[in-house]
């Protein structure tokens, strides 16, 4: 099959927004011009077939055309229309570019309210029930495995550690910010090189292993967004928005966390987990920290 007949697919419309979709498609070498005004200074990757008038003619000497982008923001609705009928009564596939919806940085799905389309952000997969319950599955096997093998030896060397150098309890508890704005306990070992009035304040990396108790409980989850520990003046309803909004479980270890993300790169880090989440990603997640 020669170079020629391998371009499948004509580009119809004006403006730099379908430049810019060109130059976003993974095989441009498909694509065997476009239509538009002879005044539109185009780019040197793309050729003029002729006017958008030309397009039902062009398409019946070229049966070979299987697809045409037709960018609907610069030409007239009817112009629009007659492409559209044209595509399918020759059996092409008319695809409408929407510059808007291209450029905004989300996932987009179609809705249908009456006889108008609506396109809303794909919704993230921690709002579908199965998924929550798989994630909460694997969360409570990981955890109940790691308690029954690994943490008595783990808790019998903090305990003694601790003990060592200060009196009292192995765990101390804080007062963390959960889904939904609800609030809930969160265990950690306690240190032993700070202060009374620190302790309660501070928890370093190496202590969030106790928190393995609140992943059993179902208050945390082994992977999520970075636990918000809150003061004593703190209340659920004076939260940041993306707190208060928040649906996924913290989590002991997180994308945002194994990527050392901080400031907003951590809330767009988190974000992105939201939005991305799978149980592949969750174990991705955990080797990374361990290694």
């Amino acid at each position: 099959m020669s170079k020629k007949e391998q371009k499948t697919t004509i580009l119809v419309g004006e403006g730099k927004e379908l430049f810019q979709f060109h130059s976003k498609l993974k095989r441009p070498e498909r694509i065997l011009g476009i239509f538009c005004s002879n005044n539109i200074e185009l780019p040197d990757s793309l050729e003029r077939l002729g006017d958008i008038e030309d397009v039902p003619s062009f398409l019946d000497e070229n049966i070979q055309v299987q697809r045409v982008y037709c960018c609907t923001s610069n030409i007239e609705i009817e112009q629009a229309e007659r492409i559209q009928h044209s595509c399918k009564a020759r059996a092409v596939r008319f695809c409408a570019v929407l510059p808007i919806i291209n450029d905004l940085d989300a996932k987009m799905v179609v809705m249908k309210v009456g006889s108008s389309l609506l396109f809303t952000p794909k919704s993230e997969p921690l709002s579908r029930f199965h998924n929550r319950l798989s994630k909460r599955l694997f969360d409570f096997i990981l955890t109940l495995i790691f308690l029954l093998t690994l943490f008595p030896l783990v808790y019998f060397y903090k305990a003694i550690k601790i003990k060592r150098k200060r009196r009292g309890p192995s765990f101390i508890t804080e007062r963390c910010c959960g889904p939904n704005g609800r609030t809930f306990s969160r265990v950690s070992f306690r240190t032993s090189e700070r202060t009374d009035s620190a302790e309660a304040a501070y928890v370093s990396e190496q202590n969030s292993i106790a928190q393995v108790f609140n992943v059993l409980t179902g208050s945390m989850s082994l992977v999520g967004p970075e636990c918000y520990i809150l003061n004593e003046e703190d209340e659920p309803t004076n939260l940041p928005k993306h707190l208060e909004r928040r649906v996924v479980k913290s989590g002991l270890t997180g994308w945002a966390q194994v990527n050392k993300k901080e400031g907003n790169d951590r809330l767009e880090a988190d974000i992105w987990y939201v939005e991305n989440w799978s149980i592949w990603l969750d174990i991705r997640i955990i080797i990374k920290s361990l290694f």
